[in-house]
């Protein structure tokens, strides 16, 4: 013991034991400072390189200019969302941290087995993303800065639709419209980022629930468009009053599900979407409703003072196609006043009034209306040219038109208008009041139309063919009548005006009064020329064709079958010749040979 004590005593020895201690003390600390980093370092990495158990990946992926996946994943540890990225070549996923001592980045191997949602977007999009929140109101709290892109899984909450792309920059003279632009919380601006030069209408905060009044939605988002196109995805958008579609804009949806709707109870002249002095706008693919079974006549629509779904004013170069138009008791589509380079195809007009018109006094040049669809209800015409004012090159070409037991087919020419220039082409009317109705028209053709009156209830309508008034330098050709109700051809008062190739059936069925082609008024070099004409039912009057008034009239070469030509005493100088027929002749001065 005592040289125990000795030996403690020696300086050298207690140098040694001092210097064991120390070092004995610093391992312990080292020990102690690199579990505290490593536990640390595992909240920040929830996995370690070379595990292989799945991850669930919430949210929406984004592929990134290098080709590899961003996507939102939960931490299993924690149940917080991370931003994870999927190497494109390997499937690894991976995340990189930033070690808060050193402030080194480091990439980390979550796993090698990433679960891709069901649901994957069906475009990939090639960006950079630093950001996914969930909602606009996430993005307003993102404090993000400037330069960043955040990608929102939808607007009010993730998959409604309204996900978007948002770049953030400072705050200058942008309009603030919580679409378009975006005001955050830390007083910068998150600006929405068009792809493939598109917005859609559910990230200005349309909701299309056929419950939601989406009015002032929809109205931002056509504000802020202008350039762009705008995208309706499928929904009910009910309106309460007009909304704007301004220059140089493009709208789109999927058909029929992407239905716009007026409100119940909306009020009578209500106009749903409005055109007016603005050129260059396209729109397709979209259905517009004025709800007909809760905005009825009983609450004081009507023919004349109903909904309009659609209003173009002093504008050029409006086009529609493949949309509908449906369930109104007044007009569809109304060209007001001045209106150029009009084009509706390929679209279907359904139990409404008016489908496509004309009205106000002012120029309307360059009109067309092709392969579209009218189905009822039963007032007003399909396609009518109903303005005072001129019209310049109409063109009806490829349209059904079915089912107006009051009102025709196709109108033009309303009084004091005028009209240079319509083709009225290869269409089909089927029981409508009147079939083609033209008034003051020059430079017009009539051609390959078919006109069939056969299921007209003729108590309710006429069902008149083919009739041109106060007109010149008109062909009406190689079109078909069957079973008009009045006349199924009528010519009043003309000048150069030649009918060849027709073929009538039957006529004049709702009165013997009728017959089934007239001619009548102040007529000059007006041909009828190598027609068939038959009586088909033999209760009909037997008066094929009539002609009155003095001159101007050549009825040639034409088959007429179990009837007769009638020429009225108030007929003269009328010319007929190598016609089938017996010649009924009460007037002066005819010729007939």
């Amino acid at each position: 013991m005592k040289n125990i004590k000795r030996l403690l005593n020696n300086k050298n020895v207690q140098w040694i034991l001092s210097t064991i201690i120390f070092l004995a003390s610093l391992f312990i600390f080292t020990f102690v400072l690199c579990n505290i980093y490593k536990s640390r370092n595992n909240e920040l990495n929830p996995k370690t390189d070379g595990e292989t158990t799945s991850i669930n990946i919430s949210g929406t992926t984004i592929t990134n200019e290098s080709g590899n996946t961003i996507a939102t994943i939960i931490d299993e540890e924690t149940g917080e969302e991370i931003t994870v990225v999927i190497d494109s070549d390997t499937g690894e996923v991976l995340r990189t941290i930033t070690n808060l001592e050193t402030g080194e980045v480091i990439t980390k191997v979550i796993t090698t087995k990433p679960t891709v949602p069901k649901t994957e977007p069906t475009t990939k999009l090639r960006m950079n993303v630093d950001k996914i929140v969930n909602n606009i109101d996430e993005l307003k709290e993102s404090n993000s800065s400037v330069g960043k892109t955040i990608h929102t899984n939808g607007y009010y909450s993730a998959n409604d639709g309204g996900e978007g792309y948002y770049r953030v920059e400072a705050k200058s003279k942008q309009v603030i419209d919580n679409g378009k632009y975006i005001l955050l919380n830390n007083d910068l601006v998150a600006s929405l980022i068009p792809i493939d030069n598109t917005y859609n209408v559910k990230q200005f905060g349309a909701k299309g629930d056929s419950k939601t009044d989406d009015t002032e939605s929809l109205k931002r988002a056509l504000k802020a468009v202008s350039g762009y196109t705008i995208y309706f995805p499928k929904g009910t958008y009910m309106l309460s009053n007009y909304i704007s579609i301004y220059s140089n804009t493009k709208i789109i949806g999927d058909g029929e599900e992407s239905l716009i709707m007026a409100v119940d109870e909306i009020g009578v002249e209500k106009t749903l979407l409005s055109i007016s002095e603005m050129e260059n706008i396209e729109i397709s693919d979209i259905a517009v409703s004025g709800n007909i079974e809760h905005n009825t006549r009983e609450m004081g629509h009507s023919d004349q003072r109903g909904i309009h779904l659609l209003d173009i004013g002093n504008s050029t170069n409006i086009t529609i196609t493949n949309c509908i138009f449906k369930d109104n008791v007044y007009a569809a589509v109304r060209m007001i006043k001045n209106a150029s380079n009009m084009t509706f195809k390929n679209n279907k007009f359904l139990n409404v009034d008016c489908g496509v018109a004309s009205m106000g006094k002012g120029e309307v040049n360059d009109i067309l209306v092709d392969s579209n669809y009218f189905d009822g209800h039963y007032a007003s015409e399909p396609i009518t040219m109903f303005g005072t004012g001129t019209y310049k090159n109409l063109i009806f070409n490829n349209n059904i038109m079915k089912n107006k037991t009051i009102g025709s087919g196709v109108y033009i020419g309303f009084a004091g208008a005028r009209t240079y220039g319509a083709k009225i082409t290869n269409n089909k009317i089927y029981d409508c009041a009147g079939g083609i109705n033209i008034k003051y028209a020059d430079d017009v053709l009539v051609e390959n139309n078919y006109l069939n009156f056969s299921d007209l209830d003729l108590q309710v309508g006429g069902g008149l063919g083919i009739r041109l008034i106060e007109s010149s330098n008109a062909k009406v050709l190689n079109n078909k009548i069957v079973n008009a109700g009045q006349f199924a051809i009528r010519n009043e008062s003309g000048t150069n005006i030649l009918y060849k190739g027709n073929v009538v059936e039957n006529g004049a069925r709702s009165n013997k009064d009728f017959t089934f082609v007239d001619f009548f008024g102040t007529n000059n070099n007006v041909v009828f020329e190598e027609n068939k004409i038959s009586r088909l039912d033999s209760t009909l009057t037997p008066n094929l064709l009539s002609v009155s008034g003095d001159g101007g009239v050549t009825i040639k070469n034409n088959q007429f079958e179990n009837g007769k030509i009638w020429l009225r005493s108030t007929s003269a100088n009328i010319i007929v010749s190598g016609n089938n027929v017996e010649v009924r002749d009460q007037g002066t001065n005819n010729i007939i040979n």
